[in-house]
C-alpha cells in the first residue's frame, strides 16, 4: 500500500512540474497582432491620404462643438485601445525578462495601465519599482498607477536559483488633448470661382497644469543609479508661446505630440475627411479648388487633431455661404436713349446679361412716364429673352416714356441705366455706331511728348473706323457728341479730357484734317449735324495731346453720340461730388502717409491701405443733391478709376451708403479691394471687387459722386 501512495505522489509531483514548466513555455511564447496607426478591436479607421483618423458618427450628425476627449472618455465619440498586448515585445536578451506592456517609448493616455511581463525562466518573485519607489511584489498580471509626464518602470525578477536580473522601460503618460484655434477661411467673401483656403493655429499640449508642448527630455541616471534609460518624446526644449494658460514656474512636463491633422467638410455633397499635410510650423492650411462649391451653397468645416497617445480634438463646427455675385446690369439697345419712334407698340431690346456664377438670368422689364420709374405703365416680369414687343393690350398714348430693365440671378439683380424715348406718329430717330465708336476710342502711347497723336480706329490718312449712321422718319434731327469720362489706362494712369480733341465730315469718310474740337462730358458743348436728314453719314477722327511728363500705355474712354429731333436741346450734366458728408474708418491701416483720410481728400494720386495682414474699411455717407436722377454713379479708383452703376435700391436711400475694403495679404499673396453699397433692407452690394495678385491691388486711392442731375440718365 505504501508504494502505491508512493507512487502516486511521484505522479502528481511530475504532474505539478509539467504544468509549471508548461505554464512558462506558454508565457514565452505570447504574441499579439500589432495595431497600425489608431485601429483598435471593435472600431475602423478611415484612410485619407497618408494619416489614419477615427471614423465616427459625429460626421453625419452635425452640429457638435468643441470638446477634447481621450480615450478613457465617451467610447461613442473616441477609440479604445486594446490592453494589454497592444504591440511588440519589448525583450531584454541579457536580462530575460519580456515587459508587454507599457511599451518602451511610448505615449499613453491614461494613468492605471496594465502591467504584462513574463520570462522563459521560472520566476519565483517579482517586482517593479515605479519613478524610484519602493519596490513592490507582484504575480504576473498586475496593474500600476502611473504619474503624469514621464514615467521610469524597473521590473525584477528572481528565480529559482536566487538569481535576480531587471529590466527598465521609459513611458510618457499625456492627459491633454491637442488645441485648435483660429479657425479662418480665405478669400472672404468666398465665390463658386474661388479656391478656397481653410487655416487653424493646431499644436500638442501637455499634461494639466503644465499647458506646453511638445518638449525633449533626456533623463540622467537617478540617485539610486537604478538604469533610466533616455526618452524618445522629440520636439521643442521650451513651452509654445500659443497654448494657453501657461503659468510662470509650472512644472515641464512634455506632450506626446500630434500623430494626424485632417479637416472635416460637406463641399462634396457629403461629410468627408481630409488630411491636413500643409503647415508652417503651427499653422495648418488645406485649400479646396475650383468646381467643389456651388453658389449660395452652405458650406460646413472644422479641423480635427489627435496625438500619439491617442487624445483627441475636434474644433467647434464653422459654416459660410458660397457668396453671390450680382449679375452685370444689362445694356439698353432699343429703342435707343431720347430716341423717337413711331409705333404705339414699340420692341425693347437689351444685351444679355453676364453672370460670373453662371447662375440663370432672367429680366424685368418697366416702361413708366417718369425716369424714377414709379409711375409704371408696363411690368413685364421674369422674361427668359432679352427682347419683347407689346401687345395691341400693352400699346403706349403719345408721349415720352422712360424705360430700365432689372437682370435677376434668383439670389440678387442689377439694374441698368433708364433711357428715355419719345412717341410720336409718323416720326422715328435711330442712329447707329460702328463697332469701333461704340467700343471706345483708344491710343497706344510709347512716345513722349505726343502732339496731336492719332487714335488707333483713325486708319492714319485712311478710312476711318469710327462712324455714325442716322435713320429717322417725319422730322430733321440734331446730332450731339459728348466724352463719357477722362482717359485711363488699366493701371489707372489718366489723362484730362482737355487733351482730346476730334474731326467731324459729313462726307469724306477718310476725314481729311480740319478743325479739331474739344471733347466735354456735356452734349450740348458739342452740337455735330443740324437738321440732318435720314441717312446722313458722320465720320470721326480722334486726336490726344500727351506730355512728357505722362507714363506710356493704353490709354481709352467711351463716346456716346444722341440724335433728337431739330431743335430740342438735350441737357445731360454730371456734376462731380469728391468730399463725403461723413466717413469713418475701421482696421489697422499701413501708416500715416497711407491711412484712412487718404481715400477720401480728392486727390487721386494718394491713397489708403491696410497694414499686412489686415483687413480695413471706410464707411462714406453721400446726402442727395436737389434735382438728380438714377444714373448716377460711384467713381471709385483702385488701381484703376471704374464708374460704377448705383442699383436702384441703394439709389433710393438717403443719404447714400457706401463702403471700401482694403485687404492686404489674408492668405499669402491674396490682395484686393471690394467697393460696396447700402441698400434699403441693410445689405452691402458688391459693385466692384479689384483682382487679387498684384500687391498694390489693395490700394484705396480714391472714390466720387457724378451725380445726374439731367432728365434721363
Amino acid at each position: 500500500m505504501s508504494s502505491y501512495i508512493e507512487r502516486m505522489s511521484n505522479k502528481k509531483l511530475f504532474s505539478l512540474l509539467f504544468l509549471v514548466l508548461l505554464f512558462a513555455f506558454m508565457a514565452n511564447h505570447i504574441q499579439e497582432a500589432s495595431i497600425t496607426g489608431f485601429q483598435s478591436s471593435g472600431q475602423t479607421t478611415e484612410k485619407a491620404g497618408d494619416a489614419a483618423m477615427p471614423k465616427k458618427s459625429i460626421f453625419q450628425n452635425l452640429p457638435f462643438f468643441g470638446w477634447g476627449k481621450n480615450k478613457d472618455g465617451d467610447s461613442s465619440k473616441v477609440l479604445q485601445f486594446p490592453q494589454p498586448n497592444d504591440g511588440d515585445i519589448i525583450a531584454s536578451a541579457a536580462s530575460g525578462i519580456n515587459i508587454y506592456y507599457p511599451k518602451n517609448n511610448k505615449a499613453y493616455n491614461k494613468t492605471v495601465l496594465d502591467l504584462n511581463v513574463s520570462s522563459p525562466k521560472i520566476i519565483v518573485l517579482w517586482s517593479y519599482s515605479l519613478n524610484n519607489q519602493a519596490n513592490i511584489t507582484f504575480v504576473p498580471n498586475t496593474t500600476i498607477t502611473a504619474s503624469v509626464g514621464v514615467n521610469n518602470l524597473i521590473v525584477y525578477a528572481k528565480d529559482t536559483l536566487n538569481n535576480e536580473t531587471h529590466e527598465s522601460i521609459q513611458f510618457l503618460v499625456d492627459l491633454r488633448t491637442p488645441f485648435i484655434k483660429n479657425q479662418t477661411k480665405t478669400p472672404e467673401p468666398s465665390y463658386n470661382d474661388n479656391n478656397v483656403t481653410f487655416s487653424a493655429i493646431i499644436f500638442d499640449r501637455g499634461s494639466p497644469g503644465v499647458e506646453i508642448g511638445p518638449v525633449s527630455f533626456m533623463f540622467e541616471a537617478s540617485p539610486s543609479g537604478s538604469p533610466n534609460p533616455a526618452g524618445a518624446f522629440g520636439g521643442s526644449s521650451s513651452p509654445s508661446n500659443n497654448d494657453p494658460g501657461l503659468q510662470s514656474g509650472s512644472q515641464i512636463v512634455p506632450s506626446s505630440g500630434l500623430q494626424a491633422v485632417w479637416i472635416s467638410g460637406n463641399w462634396t455633397g457629403t461629410w468627408e475627411n481630409f488630411t491636413v499635410k500643409s503647415h508652417a510650423g503651427e499653422f495648418y492650411f488645406y485649400t479646396v479648388t475650383v468646381g467643389n462649391f456651388s453658389n449660395q451653397e452652405q458650406v460646413g468645416w472644422f479641423f480635427n487633431a489627435n496625438d500619439t497617445a491617442g487624445n483627441e480634438f475636434n474644433a467647434p463646427l464653422q459654416n459660410f455661404t458660397v457668396a453671390n455675385r450680382p449679375p452685370q446690369p444689362s445694356s439698353l439697345i432699343e429703342p435707343p436713349n431720347n430716341s423717337v419712334v413711331s409705333t404705339n407698340q414699340p420692341s425693347f431690346n437689351w444685351s444679355d446679361g453676364i453672370d460670373l456664377d453662371n447662375d440663370t438670368l432672367t429680366y424685368n422689364l418697366f416702361v413708366a412716364t417718369d425716369p424714377s420709374i414709379e409711375s409704371i405703365v408696363v411690368s413685364k416680369i421674369g422674361l427668359n429673352q432679352s427682347n419683347y414687343t407689346l401687345t395691341a393690350i400693352e400699346q403706349l398714348a403719345d408721349g415720352v416714356y422712360y424705360w430700365q430693365i432689372i437682370t435677376n440671378d434668383s439670389y440678387s439683380m442689377n439694374i441698368s441705366n433708364v433711357s428715355q424715348f419719345e412717341i410720336i406718329p409718323g416720326q422715328s430717330i435711330s442712329l447707329s455706331l460702328s463697332e469701333k465708336l461704340a467700343t471706345g476710342i483708344t491710343w497706344n502711347v510709347t512716345f513722349l511728348p505726343a502732339v496731336n497723336l492719332s487714335a488707333e480706329g483713325n486708319n492714319n490718312t485712311g478710312v476711318t473706323g469710327y462712324d455714325a449712321f442716322l435713320l429717322a422718319t417725319g422730322t430733321d434731327v440734331d446730332v450731339y457728341i459728348r466724352a463719357d469720362a477722362n482717359l485711363e489706362t488699366s493701371g489707372g494712369d489718366s489723362i484730362e479730357l482737355e487733351n482730346e480733341k476730334f474731326t467731324v465730315n459729313l462726307i469724306d469718310s477718310s476725314v481729311p484734317e480740319g478743325v479739331k474740337f474739344s471733347l466735354t462730358k456735356n452734349y450740348e458743348d458739342n452740337k455735330i449735324g443740324v437738321n440732318a436728314s435720314s441717312g446722313a453719314s458722320f465720320y470721326f477722327k480722334f486726336y490726344l495731346d500727351v506730355a512728357a511728363s505722362q507714363s506710356p500705355g493704353i490709354y481709352s474712354n467711351n463716346i456716346t453720340i444722341l440724335a433728337v429731333p431739330a431743335d430740342t436741346v438735350p441737357v445731360y450734366n454730371f456734376v462731380i461730388e469728391e468730399n463725403p458728408d461723413v466717413s469713418s474708418c475701421d482696421g489697422a491701416w499701413s501708416g500715416a502717409a497711407s491711412n484712412c483720410s487718404e481715400v477720401t481728400d480728392g486727390d487721386y494720386n494718394s491713397f489708403g491701405s491696410a497694414a499686412l495682414g489686415q483687413i480695413t474699411t471706410v464707411y462714406i455717407n453721400y446726402t442727395k443733391q436737389t434735382e438728380v436722377f438714377l444714373g448716377s454713379k460711384w467713381q471709385v479708383k483702385d488701381r484703376i478709376i471704374t464708374n460704377l452703376t448705383i442699383p436702384l435700391s441703394c439709389f433710393s436711400e438717403d443719404p447714400l451708403r457706401f463702403r471700401a475694403m482694403s485687404l492686404n495679404n489674408i492668405v499669402p499673396n491674396i490682395y484686393s479691394t471690394h467697393w460696396d453699397c447700402g441698400d434699403n433692407t441693410g445689405t452691402w452690394i458688391n459693385l466692384r471687387v479689384s483682382d487679387s495678385i498684384n500687391p498694390e491691388n489693395h490700394n484705396l486711392y480714391e472714390e466720387g459722386i457724378y451725380w445726374n442731375k439731367s432728365n434721363f440718365p
